[in-house]
């Protein structure tokens, strides 16, 4: 059929239509999604109970029996039981580690790595001051540190006007209110109350 054109360009466009048709129907393109991102407290363990589940979820779907569907759920269960377990005792560890250390920053971070949150830097590239845009940095730099050092002043200013107009009220409700007998005092958290925190949840539940 290729010798059947003059053109060469024409031969290779044939040529390279029918050699596509036989690859795609003796050797078709599968696709397959790979996880990039390695959960690492799936342990040898955890693999042989997933492989088992997976077997007999395709065994139950296949032959739609009921003992295999019971398999599939008690396995899954298993699984999800498994991976609550070694999740908690992956970051536990982790976070003892770093307390241990004494590296305060690596403990957070996997405090916050477990909670799922991400950080985020906000960088300020412009700058609105009454009518005028502020691009610059040093502007930038230096119109932020005028506004925090006079903002201290300002609402001390507007408080002091506002406490002299409230003034007569605040005397006659001054003597109903009770006042508390102990002192009150923030106390430092540290990595290690929330490394015994998290080891005391319970891996079974969702919440």
């Amino acid at each position: 059929m290729v010798y059947q054109f003059g053109d060469p360009n024409l031969c290779w466009q044939v040529w390279k239509s029918l050699l596509l048709d036989a690859l795609n129907r003796h050797a078709p393109l599968r696709h397959k999604r790979i996880r990039n991102n390695l959960v690492p407290w799936i342990n040898p363990q955890i693999k042989e109970l997933m492989r088992k589940r997976d077997y007999h979820k395709k065994k139950a779907i296949k032959y739609d029996s009921e003992s295999q569907w019971e398999l599939y759920k008690t396995l899954r269960n298993e699984v999800n039981i498994n991976m609550r377990k070694a999740k908690s005792k992956y970051f536990c560890d982790k976070i003892q580690a770093s307390s241990q250390m004494g590296d305060s920053k690596s403990g957070w971070a996997w405090i916050n790595s477990l909670l799922g949150r991400k950080h985020k830097n906000a960088n300020i590239n412009k700058l609105k001051v009454n009518d005028d845009i502020i691009s610059d940095d040093k502007s930038i730099t230096e119109t932020l540190n005028e506004y925090f050092i006079n903002i201290g002043m300002k609402m001390a200013a507007e408080s002091a006007c506002q406490n002299t107009d409230a003034l007569n009220d605040q005397v006659i409700y001054e003597s109903t209110v009770l006042l508390p007998k102990e002192n009150f005092h923030f106390a430092d958290i540290t990595i290690d109350s929330v490394s015994k925190r998290l080891q005391k949840l319970n891996v079974s539940k969702a919440t």
